[in-house]
Parts: structure tokens; C-alpha cells; sequence
């Protein structure tokens, strides 16, 4: 199992850091359990619809594999529980992967300032998966949910017979098209981009598209002012807005991201909560989220993000490999 735990345990040795990750047990989605968001009337017509659940394209994704691939359990004390239920949702059981492919943005593109999630993941996945492990990043920088479909879908070889392991972030570049907006616009304009996160998972969960099978895992989209909308006082603030009302618009969004899981069976890591607490207002006591139950601490949870406002820094990417992997063996 050691061999395994070398990006969770990353997270728990960086100095600034307490461990935060538990692999314990995302979330399984509970379907008619959570509440659905209030949304404007204004805009319910363009709300995403409802459609038939997808039929697992894997015949046995819950195959045989060596015993050492999935840890039964973790170091006494290690981590705290209370990150199971931020976690996400998990419907996945993620078996016999050959091939590894990467979507979305900048969070998981390639290097800028530091080395992103992206590749700071590998080791760990060769580590489950064997050395003949594939991987290919298509993410880019200041994508959008339709750069997903225009650009780096049809990037992916469809004649690979591979069982492959889908991981993308993807939300935040549309959102910042709408920063500052109205509630009724901000959310007209995000449930038409969780349209485009439906198209894509509809692609990729096509046989004709990825032949040997799939598992995806996606995030829904963080908030580095920690629900305070903050974003000029964020960072450098460049070219950025205050948005007064982001956790509202947050709130409704990740929570089709939710219903998209649910309806696909794909895993969605929940990055706004996992990441609460750690952005630019998180040495205010006067927030929500500040030195939250996951992380004891007397000044603040630590800094995950960049100068740049809307990046994770070193310490932030090495959450993120921690949580996917998370998802990939919980």
C-alpha cells in the first residue's frame, strides 16, 4: 500500500499543511436525498434536462485486481474524517486502467509556476496501474466548456481499445465571463455551459468513442474568495470583478454538476468544499469557512491559491493530486 499513498501523503508533509485528504469514503450520490438549488424562474427554461440515466460501458468494472491496488485502510490518526463528506460524489469503481487522459483548463494543464495536479498524479497512478500506464493532456489554458468540445475530444484516439480514466476541471473560465453579472444572467449563462460538461460526458461515455471503456471523474468548479465574491481583493485582481452574489450562482451550478454524477454515474470531486477555507479569505474569523473542522489551526486554514487570484499555488496542486487520487481508489 505504500507505494500508493506517495501524492496523499505529499499533502499531509508539506510544512504549511494538515493533512486534509480522506480517502475513506467519498460521498456516494444519494440521489432524491439533496435538495435541489433554487434558481430564478427566469431562467428555469434553460435549466439542464433531465435524461435517462447512461448504461456503464464496462463489463466488469469490478473485476479482480491485486490486493495491494486498493488500501482496506490508512496510518492511525490519518486523515481527518470530516473531508469524507466534502469529498464529492462517487459511483465508480475504478479497475484495470491502461490508459489516462486529462481535459479541462488551466488547473490541470501543463507547468506554469509550479508542476500541476495533472502530473504530480502519474507516479501514483503507474504505481495502481502498471508501468505500460498511457497518459495525455489535453487541457489548455483559459479553456471553456466548449474548448472540451471543439478541441480536445477530438484529440483522443477512438480506435484505442484501452480502459481509460477520464480526469478534468472545467467551469471556472465560464463562470469569469459572467463575473460581476446579475444572478438571473450568471445563471442563464452557467446552465448553458453545464450543457456542454453534459455533451462532453455523453462523448465520452459513447462505446463508439472510447471502445475499451471508461471512468471519468470531473470537478466542479472552486471559489477563491471562500463565498465572500471578493475578486478585486483577491490576488493581483487583475482585471477581475467584485461578484456579490457568486456563492449563490456557485451553489446552483455545482449542484447540476451534482445531478450530471448522478445521471452518468461519473465521479465528481466537490473542489468547491474541498478548497473552502483555503482562498483569499482565509485568515478572515469572521468567515464561514475559516480554520475549518478539516484543519486545526489558530491562524487560518493554509493558502491554496496563486497570485494570480484564480490558480492553485504548489501547496493547492498537491491537495488536488491527493483528492483525485482519493477518487480514483476510494
Amino acid at each position: 500500500m505504500e507505494k500508493h499513498m506517495s501524492a496523499l501523503m505529499r499533502v499531509g508533509l508539506v510544512p504549511v499543511l494538515v493533512i486534509l485528504v480522506s480517502c475513506g469514503g467519498p460521498k456516494k450520490n444519494e440521489g432524491d436525498g439533496e435538495d435541489e438549488p433554487d434558481v430564478p424562474e427566469e431562467v428555469l427554461d434553460v435549466e439542464p434536462e433531465d435524461g435517462d440515466p447512461v448504461d456503464d460501458p464496462l463489463e466488469d468494472p469490478a473485476e479482480d485486481v491485486p490486493a495491494d491496488v486498493v488500501p482496506d485502510s490508512y496510518p492511525d490518526g490519518w486523515p481527518a474524517p470530516c473531508y469524507e463528506e466534502r469529498m464529492g460524489i462517487k459511483n465508480q469503481v475504478v479497475r484495470g486502467v491502461e490508459r489516462v487522459i486529462f481535459l479541462g483548463d488551466s488547473i490541470t494543464a501543463t507547468p506554469y509556476l509550479t508542476p500541476p495536479w495533472s502530473d504530480r498524479i502519474q507516479d501514483d497512478l503507474t504505481g495502481l496501474f502498471g508501468s505500460d500506464l498511457e497518459f495525455q493532456n489535453y487541457a489548455a489554458w483559459g479553456a471553456i466548456t466548449d474548448d472540451i468540445l471543439s478541441d480536445q475530444l477530438p484529440r483522443i484516439d477512438t480506435t484505442s481499445t484501452k480502459r481509460t480514466l477520464v480526469m478534468f476541471t472545467i467551469g471556472g473560465n465560464d463562470a469569469l465571463q459572467v463575473l460581476g453579472q446579475d444572478t438571473t444572467s450568471s445563471l442563464s449563462h452557467m446552465a448553458a455551459k453545464v450543457e456542454n460538461v453534459r455533451s462532453v460526458l455523453t462523448w465520452l461515455y459513447d462505446a463508439s468513442n472510447v471502445p475499451g471503456g471508461v471512468y471519468v471523474i470531473f470537478a466542479n468548479v472552486y471559489d477563491p474568495t471562500d463565498g465572500e465574491g471578493d475578486f478585486t481583493h483577491c490576488g493581483f485582481g487583475a482585471g477581475l470583478e467584485d461578484w456579490p452574489n457568486c456563492d449563490e450562482v456557485a451553489e446552483a451550478a455545482n449542484g447540476w454538476y451534482a445531478e450530471l454524477a448522478a445521471e452518468f454515474g461519473a465521479d465528481m470531486l466537490d473542489l468547491h468544499d474541498l478548497f473552502a477555507g483555503h482562498g483569499y479569505n482565509n485568515d478572515d474569523p469572521t468567515n464561514p469557512w475559516y480554520c475549518n473542522e478539516c484543519t486545526p489551526c489558530e491562524s487560518g486554514c493554509p493558502r491554496w491559491y496563486d497570485l494570480t487570484c484564480i490558480h492553485p499555488n504548489s501547496e493547492g496542486h498537491e491537495a488536488l493530486a491527493g483528492f483525485f487520487l482519493c477518487m480514483v481508489i476510494g
